[in-house]
Order: C-alpha cells, then sequence, then structure tokens
C-alpha cells in the first residue's frame, strides 16, 4: 500500500449514486431483472470508466434506473462505506438525489433502508457516514416537496448530518424558501 492509501481521511462531498461501484450496481440490475447497456459484469465495469462528463450522465442515468427497492439503497450504502473503508476515508458527508428519485420509494422506506445501510456499514467496516440530500434547483416543485419531508422527518442523528440542530433552529419553510427560489442572474457571479 502507498502513503496515500494508508493515510486516513475525511470525504464532505460525495454523492451516493454516482459513487457506487460497478458491481453494486450490476449486482442490483440482476436482482430486479433491469436491463443495463451492456450484458456482462466485465463490458459493465468498462462502460462504468467515464470518458466524459456525458458518457458520466449515460452511466448515473444506467446506475440509478437499477436502484428500485429499499433493499437496494441499504445494500448500496453498506458497499459504499466498505469502499470508504478500503480507502481509509474514516467519515464522509454523502449527498442523496431523492428529488431525482421520486416515485421509487416513499421518503420514510428511503430513510429507514439509508439508515440499515450506515448502521450494517459502519457496524462491519468502521467508516463513519452522514447524508444531505441534495436538492435539485431546476426541479423546484419536487425539490420543495422532498427537502420539507426530509427537514420534518425523525432521523437517527447518527445518519443524517446536523440534524437536530438545523431543524431546531430552521423550519423547513424556511429552508425551502431560501434553497428553492428561482435563481437570479447574480447567484452564478
Amino acid at each position: 500500500m502507498n502513503r496515500i492509501q494508508t493515510m486516513p481521511k475525511v470525504e464532505i462531498h460525495v454523492h451516493l449514486e454516482g459513487a457506487i461501484d460497478a458491481e453494486t450496481v450490476f449486482e442490483m440490475a440482476r436482482r430486479n431483472g433491469k436491463r443495463l447497456p451492456v450484458s456482462t459484469l466485465s463490458e459493465w465495469k468498462d462502460f462504468y470508466r467515464f470518458t466524459n462528463f456525458s458518457h458520466f450522465i449515460d452511466v448515473y442515468a444506467a446506475a440509478t434506473s437499477v436502484m428500485l427497492t429499499p433493499d437496494d439503497w441499504s445494500f448500496m450504502v453498506e458497499n459504499f462505506v466498505k469502499n470508504q473503508a478500503a480507502q481509509n476515508i474514516l467519515y464522509s458527508e454523502v449527498f442523496i438525489s431523492k428529488s431525482m428519485q421520486t416515485g421509487c420509494l416513499s421518503n420514510s422506506e428511503l430513510l429507514a433502508a439509508l439508515s440499515e445501510g450506515v448502521s450494517k456499514g459502519e457496524k462491519q467496516y468502521g467508516s463513519r457516514v452522514k447524508f444531505i440530500p441534495d436538492i435539485s434547483r431546476h426541479m423546484l416543485k419536487r425539490g420543495k416537496v422532498c427537502l420539507n419531508s426530509f427537514c420534518s422527518a425523525k432521523r437517527p442523528d447518527s445518519s443524517w448530518s446536523g440534524s437536530r440542530r438545523n431543524r431546531a433552529r430552521i423550519p423547513p419553510g424556511s429552508i425551502s424558501r431560501c434553497l428553492l427560489r428561482k435563481p437570479k442572474r447574480r447567484d452564478y457571479i
């Protein structure tokens, strides 16, 4: 092992759906009877090597299409924690794109699955994970529903970044009004 590999690390900005390894996605596709753009794990691993941003989006779309059940999300999180631990990443703040996943699972199903995956992964591999819901501004209505659900949901403190402190001081409606307002031109400067 090299020095970088053995050095303890934290990762404070990683997106769960985009950071899942090829094997985990392939297994979820197999379990759910979903077709991927290729047939074998070897071909999927080759396809999974991003060549540019457009290709990353193609891979992301194919991968997220197989993330369907609570078991998928729990399995995905547990494997994510395993992969983080293998890199000696001791703590990760992980974005989940629930606003892109509406319709698959209810918020309570997703939250329970994520918590289960974190619990199993942390216990088995020792790396810690906290989640942050990622809200897409171009999907304002969906994002507002998602954000309000996540802000008002009862969550285990071990799985959610700053959940109790932030919820106590800022009502969910205020958060969604701030984050989900139509962007102004000056927001991009």
